[in-house]
């Protein structure tokens, strides 16, 4: 799908961004412990969950409303200013990560629907080297915008492009 060049670079800044608001925090080794462990602890058991509803719902729309609850879900980042308001970074990645569950399978799905099946393998083999290619390039992107635009500017444009990403997938 058109969305499948745009998102994996999203999700890949958002889970190497993260990392920014913690070092620069004294006892930041546990900060991001937990940082990683709220990150990834989603992937256990809400993604056999998500699998689930997926298979039930529409696959577009999920994923619409996925990028949409994605965009949403970073703005309480911006309130990230100091070691107090640390808590926000571990809640916004756990709730993105938990929302980002429902993303992958129902593209998965829908991509069958979208495509011919002698042109199938093609547009697997398509999405998995955006993917990766995406995890490889998005760590030095979102490096690169951080210290360019800031972690806010980072927050913002990250939470437009799945704005983007949701109305790339609303044209299909």
């Amino acid at each position: 799908p058109c969305g499948a060049l745009l998102l994996p670079p999203a999700c890949c800044a958002s889970l190497l961004r993260r990392p920014p608001f913690v070092p620069v925090i004294p006892g930041s080794a546990l900060a991001t412990c937990i940082l990683l462990i709220t990150g990834f602890a989603p992937v256990l058991l809400p993604s056999s969950l998500a699998v689930v509803f997926v298979d039930r719902w529409d696959r577009r729309w999920t994923m619409i409303t996925s990028n949409l609850l994605l965009a949403l879900g970073l703005l309480p980042l911006l309130a990230v200013h100091s070691r107090e308001s640390l808590w926000i970074v571990f809640v916004v990645q756990f709730v993105e990560s938990c929302i980002a569950q429902f993303v992958q399978p129902a593209e998965s799905a829908l991509l069958p629907n979208l495509v011919s099946e002698e042109q199938l393998v093609s547009a697997n083999a398509l999405t998995s080297v955006s993917t990766n290619t995406a995890r490889l390039a998005g760590a030095a992107l979102g490096g690169l915008l951080v210290g360019v635009v800031g972690l806010a500017g980072v927050t913002l444009l990250e939470a437009v492009s799945f704005l983007l990403c949701s109305v790339m997938i609303g044209l299909v």
